[in-house]
């Protein structure tokens, strides 16, 4: 039993690490389909106000979600560092504005604890999988996954049918967690840093 406790005290997971305002946040990199600046969005009228419009890329129609405003955060202008966190859920590529994206981390699972109080406020306990401490940052643990709700899809899945979005052939379902960690890798820079492909 002693033994069981040790391998699940030792499990570890990546995290790209990213920002929102003053805040740290982390999300698992298994839900992160790509990291990407931020290109033109074509506005899109009568959707939800953190829905700001959607993404061509390279073809493929992106629906562009700004997610401090989905998380009740502040939220500021785009710049430089701005970037989009693409998630896939529900077979829906989505992408998350973040004021930037700037490492990738691995932790151990027994460095995450629950949620103070004073962020728990902050923000919907369903999105939140606790706090990891390390030295002396605290990265908010967030489900990026749960954070989009049924009307937020039902928009998604209209915007997306109004587009003809038809390229099924192109999905990453089948990428490795090393090869996503790959193009993830690539993506992140340090803030000194400002190219990213």
């Amino acid at each position: 039993m002693e033994e069981d406790k040790n391998t699940k005290s030792n499990q570890s997971e990546k995290i790209v690490v990213f920002c929102l305002g003053d805040e740290e946040f982390g999300v698992n990199i298994s839900q992160v389909n790509r990291i990407i600046k931020i290109g033109a969005i074509t506005r899109v009228p009568d959707t939800p106000p953190h829905i700001v419009g959607v993404l061509n890329l390279r073809g493929k129609i992106i629906v562009m979600i700004n997610l401090a405003k989905k998380l009740g955060l502040p939220s500021k202008e785009y710049d430089k560092n701005t970037r989009v966190i693409n998630v896939e859920s529900s077979n829906t590529v989505t992408g998350m504005i973040v004021d930037s994206a700037t490492e990738l981390l691995i932790i151990d699972q027994d460095m995450i604890r629950p949620a103070p109080p004073m962020i728990a406020k902050k923000i919907h306990q369903d999105y939140l999988r606790g706090v990891a401490i390390i030295d002396e940052r605290v990265l908010i643990l967030i489900d990026l996954t749960k954070v989009l709700d049924s009307e937020d899809f039902t928009s998604i899945n209209e915007m997306h049918n109004a587009q003809n979005q038809s390229n099924s052939n192109e999905k990453d379902n089948n990428k490795s967690e090393e090869e996503t960690s790959q193009n993830v890798e690539s993506d992140l820079q340090p803030p000194a840093q400002e190219n990213i492909q």
